[in-house]
């Protein structure tokens, strides 16, 4: 079988003849399964996915029903009663073995083509034009209008034919074609005018093309371009582009443009592996991946996921960080531990570690500002807090895309706090991802924190929370990290017990493992707490004041929820305030 996406959905069979696929939410669910690249499919997922938040009654039975279908039509040999080889359930849904897609060769094309560019442009272009002719239009044109998941992945298989073309364009000038070039990249300016790659090499054809002034002036179009749309300067390149043809730089002449920075995936396209033991956050991965898209277009966005300790936050933080880099986009990660003795804007010194460079633009402020690197001290706090700004906003653009991370937010220095306030007014610019981790709890929330996500959220803060995973997942999590397919029976004992926390979860996994229980719904229910449980709730409880712990040790005895009257006439103690 051939399956095809680059265009509306298609199989082909052994002879090349069209498969019949049937209606819309089957195909749209073989579309879900083909984008995930052989991974699993839960349920729930494809549930949302079909019918956003008004699936029908029996939508399980519909999805079921689909299954079977699909089965049919693409193993129409298959004996009644044998396993399938293709559509496979795999808990807690479906995965697909398609061995020959037209993206995945795509990216695999492009991937070759990307390596031997700098050295052999003949044959880059040669692979550049093959997987052009694998391209029948929008990537599931068919589809991507009414199922979320599949518009994201529209939308970065699209990305990826734009680098693809501006790179094959590279190719071609290399190989001295310069002057039939220019018609095709004027329209691709026309059609994508925020692209600087593709302005960049309008004008060095134009230069080429013994056309001087004509390449300047497209360089003065894009600024103009720029400046209006995005209210940006050009970036590096194109200034230094500009230069260049002003000083007549022999190497414009002499040799071709180093590859551009691939916003692509790993040869298996869009499906870099999230790290081990992330179940239950494929919705939320692929949102927050539309935004790492977004961004490599020059649209940035502050993003801040929240939820209880153990929730899962940090997790899902590592798996777009993933994601990303395997998309090609920078990285940094900062982490803001509120130790004593950290010095203040410890987790931007962190994340923009990497980026650093002492030609980038704002290195300068961040060099003069940064602790410990030597200022002079005679600034004042606001103004040296808006340079800070302006250099970090100078580096992050210059540097893009990249996605930073701030990891729990809420502990958080004031200096960093200021920071975020501050770029959060110019993310929409930049391209830039700022995710930031957080408690959602009030206990946990500073005042000053609360301020920042204020000012965070007219700027069009995006936020996402995360809850606890359902009886579905808590198999899965027991299924990746054990090894063991527990009984529904057992799944909703943990879940009784933890809420669906994943922290709180695997703790109790672990327990129940290490007694050979694992298939005991009883024991799920009666285990002591775990230690590590044990420590984390200590922890919590540290913070509060010293007379809340009587109070909470009393409410404890009824279980999750309580009367206050009671717990107060229990313990003794009256608290201020209720």
């Amino acid at each position: 079988m051939r399956f095809r996406v680059l265009g509306p959905v298609e199989v082909l069979d052994a002879d090349g003849e069209l498969v019949q696929l049937g209606g819309q939410k089957q195909r749209a669910l073989l579309g879900l399964l083909l984008a995930s690249g052989g991974r699993v499919v839960s349920v729930s997922r494809i549930i949302d996915e079909l019918w956003a938040d008004d699936p029908p009654a029996k939508a399980l039975v519909s999805v079921q029903s689909y299954v079977a279908n699909l089965r049919r039509v693409l193993e129409p040999d298959r004996a009644a009663r044998s396993a399938a080889k293709l559509l496979v359930t795999q808990p807690p849904g479906y995965s697909l073995a398609a061995e020959s897609v037209d993206a995945v060769e795509f990216e695999q094309l492009l991937t070759a083509a990307h390596d031997v560019l700098p050295t052999d442009p003949g044959r880059a272009r040669e692979l550049f034009g093959t997987a052009a002719g694998l391209w029948r239009g929008e990537p599931y044109a068919d589809l991507s209008a009414t199922v979320p998941g599949l518009a994201a992945e529209a939308a970065r298989l699209g990305e990826l034919w734009l680098l693809a073309t501006e790179n094959r364009v590279r190719a071609d000038l290399a190989l001295g074609g310069h002057e039939r070039l220019i018609g095709e990249i004027e329209q691709l300016v026309e059609l994508h005018p925020l692209r600087e790659t593709a302005w960049g090499l309008l004008s060095l054809a134009l230069y080429r093309s013994q056309r001087q002034g004509e390449a300047l002036d497209a360089l003065r179009r894009a600024r103009r371009v720029l400046a209006e749309e995005l209210g940006a300067d050009p970036g590096p390149e194109l200034r230094r582009l500009e230069q260049a043809i002003l000083d007549h730089d022999p190497s414009l002449e002499a040799a071709p443009l180093a590859p551009a920075r691939s916003v692509s995936g790993s040869v298996d396209g869009f499906r870099p592996p999230a790290p081990a033991g992330l179940v239950g956050r494929d919705s939320h991965l692929t949102g927050l991946t539309e935004h790492l898209v977004n961004a490599s277009a020059g649209r940035g966005v502050a993003i801040l996921v929240t939820g209880e300790p153990g929730i899962g936050k940090t997790a899902l933080a590592r798996a777009l960080t993933a994601t990303a880099a395997a998309m090609g986009l920078k990285t940094g990660w900062g982490r803001c531990d509120g130790a004593d003795g950290a010095p203040a804007l410890w987790p931007f010194s962190q994340a923009l570690a990497e980026l650093l460079d002492h030609d980038s633009p704002g290195a300068a402020a961040l060099a003069a500002l940064t602790p410990g690197d030597g200022g002079s001290g005679t600034t004042d706090a606001d103004t040296a807090a808006f340079q800070l700004a302006e250099g970090v906003s100078a580096l992050l653009r210059s540097a893009g895309p990249i996605l930073l991370v701030l990891d729990d937010l809420h502990r958080a220095d004031g200096d960093t706090l200021r920071l975020v306030q501050r770029l959060g007014a110019t993310l929409s610019g930049l391209p830039v991802v700022l995710l930031l981790t957080s408690r959602d709890a009030e206990a946990d929330l500073t005042p000053e924190v609360g301020s920042v996500l204020a000012d965070l959220a007219r700027a069009g803060l995006v936020r996402m929370g995360l809850h606890g995973l359902d009886e579905t997942e808590v198999r899965a999590f027991a299924r990746l990290h054990h090894d063991a397919d527990i009984p529904v029976e057992v799944a909703g004992a943990l879940l009784e017990r933890t809420n669906g926390n994943p922290f709180f979860v695997g703790e109790l996994i672990r327990l129940l493992a290490e007694q050979r229980r694992l298939a005991d719904p009883a024991a799920a229910g009666s285990l002591e707490v775990p230690d590590g449980v044990r420590d984390v709730v200590r922890q919590r409880i540290s913070q509060l004041p010293a007379e809340v712990e009587p109070l909470l040790s009393a409410a404890a005895v009824s279980g999750v929820t309580f009367d206050g009257d009671l717990a107060e006439a229990v313990s003794g103690v009256r608290p201020t305030m209720r």
